[in-house]
């Protein structure tokens, strides 16, 4: 694309994106996709957009905007980049320099995480107005778009959310930077935000480095709960590092960040204390440091400690000597194994056994039970799926006729009807439990040539009413259509409308999509 922006410090490549389509004058999102990434089912995602490669072959090699670099500088990537194993790491730059489909987000815990992206993009007035005086025009800055960090860290003032949802309905759609009467002033917990975002500084002005490992990071906070006095023996003392947390950080802003400190073993200030089988987000970490640090160290000299530790626990092969006792101890477990299963064996008062074969008899333990293990149904009763898929398909329904005779309505996709009931796209294993929803989207919902026919009728009537001459041009242009993108029943459709030759095509050309 001729004359794609080069990005401002700090700037979004989202915002690139929505610059590139104000420049341009280019109005249509997928003329938009073609034109920079020829490729028309890109989403514009804010947080970690995927084909930068894409992206950086637009500037010449002497900038130096590689798709790592814009990865690193203009994307919120360097969030979670420090947290992750490095193999996750290099994985998720490999998708987002090419083609994600959503696989970074899960790779980085993102889906699954209590600590949820916001749903809205954000801005500070006062950074607009400088923005507008050094630049000329405004453009999304990423130190914005931090989840739950409400206020400028340059201004230390309030943010405001931006009134139009992005992915809501158009998710190819990029939307430039800009200000409405509609927009939201966000001005909770100015010192929480505040910190949030001066933590949050440091680690977008990270370089790219190789990510230290969850046992390196078990090993840090290991010696932080030693040095901070936190640990007896080998036990930490959860109740006085949730103490010091309380002490810090209120316990409203706690909630509100979906953090609640409880007494159960899952919590997350638990949980992140013990040996590392996940990844915990940049706020959880934030928060356990400040409570454990004596006084506040760089997070360049914090990294830098965190790898000092050696990557992986030194494996120790132990020979074991079988004696009479052990033999024992495994025929009765092997008995109550065949018998019960591996659960049930553990839980039928053979506590004591257990305990004792495991640890004496790791290795053994482990290889028998594995064996012998039963698979566990587990059926999920929290939702009624029947009295669901009924309710939905009557809203389905009431919303399909509402439709009847509305000929500028958008394309009735799956996605969009199941939007306007307040639902995103539905899972395979969802539509299996949802028998009737999937059925009636199968059979109602609209497929793109459905969609194309749809519009060139409007518009014919309408060129009808008006008493204009109709002429196939006329009508692609005013249906926003062209030859190139014509579905061959909508091609049959157009000749037979205004030539009368009707011909047969096979439904399988044009299929329905979602």
């Amino acid at each position: 694309m001729l004359g794609f922006p080069v990005p401002y410090p700090e700037e979004l490549i989202y915002s690139v994106v929505a610059r590139a389509r104000t420049h341009s004058g280019i109005t249509s999102p997928k003329q938009l996709l073609d034109e920079i990434f020829e490729n028309r089912k890109v989403t514009a995602t804010v947080d970690l957009p995927s084909h930068l490669t894409a992206i950086s072959n637009q500037y010449p090699e002497s900038l130096s905007l590689t798709a790592h670099s814009l990865m690193y500088n203009h994307t919120l990537f360097p969030l979670y980049a420090p947290f992750i194993d490095e193999q996750r790491r290099q994985n998720c730059m490999n998708w987002m320099a090419l083609q994600s489909n959503g696989r970074a987000h899960l790779a980085l815990g993102i889906n699954a995480s209590v600590v949820k992206r916001s749903q809205f993009l954000r801005y500070c007035p006062q950074c607009f107005n400088e923005q507008v005086q050094r630049h000329g025009e405004r453009f999304w800055e990423r130190m914005w778009q931090l989840p739950y960090a409400n206020w400028c860290v340059k201004h230390s003032t309030p943010l405001y959310a931006f009134s139009i949802v992005p992915h809501h309905e158009h998710r190819h759609l990029f939307y430039a930077a800009d200000v409405t009467t509609e927009d939201r002033l966000l001005g909770e917990y100015e010192i929480e935000s505040l910190r949030i975002g001066q933590f949050a500084t440091q680690l977008m002005q990270i370089k790219p480095q190789e990510s230290p490992t969850y046992f390196q990071w078990d090993c840090f906070y290991h010696e932080l709960l030693v040095d901070a006095g936190c640990k007896y023996g080998k036990k930490v003392k959860h109740d006085e590092v949730l103490q010091r947390i309380r002490s810090l950080w209120r316990e409203e802003w706690l909630s509100y960040v979906k953090l609640t400190l409880t007494q159960s073993d899952t919590c997350w200030a638990r949980t992140i204390l013990r040996k590392h089988r996940k990844s915990f987000s940049f706020i959880q970490h934030f928060i356990i440091q400040s409570c454990l640090l004596s006084k506040d160290i760089p997070l360049s000299e914090v990294l830098e400690k965190v790898r000092s530790y050696p990557k992986y626990k030194r494996i120790s092969q132990v020979i074991h000597y079988i004696n009479q006792k052990d033999k024992s101890n495994r025929e009765r477990w092997f008995w109550l194994l065949k018998e019960l299963g591996c659960k049930q064996a553990r839980l039928c008062g053979s506590q004591d056994l257990y305990m004792w074969l495991y640890r004496h008899d790791y290795e053994w333990l482990m290889r028998i039970n594995k064996r012998y293990q039963r698979t566990i149904t587990y059926e999920d009763k929290r939702v009624n799926w029947q009295q669901r898929d009924r309710a939905l398909v009557r809203g389905l329904f009431r919303l399909l006729h509402g439709f009847d005779e509305v000929l500028d309505a958008p394309r009735l996709s799956s996605t969009y009807l199941l939007s306007q009931l307040g639902l995103g796209t539905l899972s395979a294993k969802q539509y299996r439990k949802l028998p009737l929803t999937a059925a009636f989207l199968s059979k109602y919902s609209e497929s793109i040539y459905q969609y194309q026919i749809r519009r060139l009728t409007r518009q014919y009537i309408d060129l009808l009413q008006r008493h204009i001459k109709i002429e196939r041009w006329k009508l692609l242009r005013c249906a926003g259509l062209s030859e190139e993108r014509l579905q061959p029943l909508t091609q049959s459709f157009l000749s037979g409308i205004l030539e009368g030759k009707w011909t047969t095509t096979d439904l399988s050309t044009s299929p329905k999509m979602p």
